[in-house]
């Protein structure tokens, strides 16, 4: 199935540039010099390892380095501009605010590459895909009536009769910590594609998705099933920002490509970020 890339964009950037602010430290600067769009469709994030992905997603899903300060000639979320954080440099926790806000109203699903809750196994898998669903939703006002549905019928209803559904079925009592690397990370993506799915089924589709290295730990063929699933989701509404080390497996599938590469300048580390659109989604 190819990916939608009709719509109005999201997401929309001009010219920013992210550095590491009063406290210095070895974070390297981040810029996107031109315009940048992810319009509703699958968008591939790539990049050495090293060369600021982790660090373009994160920055994009409200959490941007630690004291950084950001400059940035356009920044709109589904066509809503912030004309107060344009044009001059920030501290990045007002760029934080901004979108978390923004986020409220279009939101926006983001899976980090590690997550502290997890590693931790403080929860069941139950526990986890509730909670993880229950904050997806709870700046909707969803939190209430989603809880009162069973987990195991939300898995049902987004991943129909798979092994992936029978799988994650057969850990929710399990804790956490308890789990190899790729089942944790099972339920980390599954939690988010539930709690997609609670807000496809109030009509909120109208989302941002991003997705850091989400394969990671999963076999070839649970993560060509995964990646089937993405592809079923984009209902030219969602976009799907999805840094990964399979880029194969979304073949014809993607509509552009957000091109990494860190380069040396004045003795200091710059991440730029360049896009590349495929005709038809398919990649050049």
């Amino acid at each position: 199935m190819q990916a939608s890339s009709t719509g109005r964009p999201l997401l929309t950037l001009q010219d920013l540039e992210a550095g590491a602010g009063k406290g210095g430290g070895a974070s390297p600067t981040l810029r996107i010099p031109g315009a940048l769009e992810v319009p509703p469709g699958i968008h591939l994030v790539t990049g050495k390892s090293g060369h600021g992905k982790s660090l373009l997603l994160s920055l994009l899903a409200g959490y941007p380095m630690a004291e950084a300060t950001v400059r940035v000639a356009r920044l709109a979320i589904d066509g809503a501009s912030f004309p107060g954080l344009t044009g001059h440099e920030v501290a990045a926790r007002l760029l934080r605010k901004a979108l978390c806000r923004r986020y409220r109203t279009v939101p926006c699903i983001f899976l980090p590459q590690n997550l502290p809750i997890v590693a931790k196994g403080l929860l069941t898998v139950a526990e986890l895909l509730r909670e993880v669903s229950n904050g997806i939703c709870v700046t909707l006002g969803r939190e209430n009536k989603f809880r009162k549905q069973a987990i195991e019928a939300q898995i049902a209803a987004t991943f129909g009769k798979t092994p992936w559904r029978d799988r994650l079925i057969g850990l929710l009592a399990h804790d956490v910590g308890t789990l190899s690397g790729g089942e944790r990370r099972r339920v980390e993506v599954s939690a988010r594609l539930i709690g997609l799915r609670v807000l496809a089924a109030k009509e909120m589709t109208r989302a941002l998705i991003i997705l850091d290295e989400p394969t990671t730990g999963l076999d070839d063929e649970n993560a060509a099933a995964f990646f089937d699933f993405i592809a079923e989701a984009c209902n030219g509404r969602t976009a799907f920002l999805i840094a990964t080390h399979v880029p194969g497996l979304l073949h014809g599938r993607a509509c552009s490509a957000l091109r990494l590469e860190k380069t040396e300048q004045a003795g200091a580390a710059v991440c730029t970020v360049t896009q590349t659109w495929f005709e038809d989604g398919r990649q050049a």
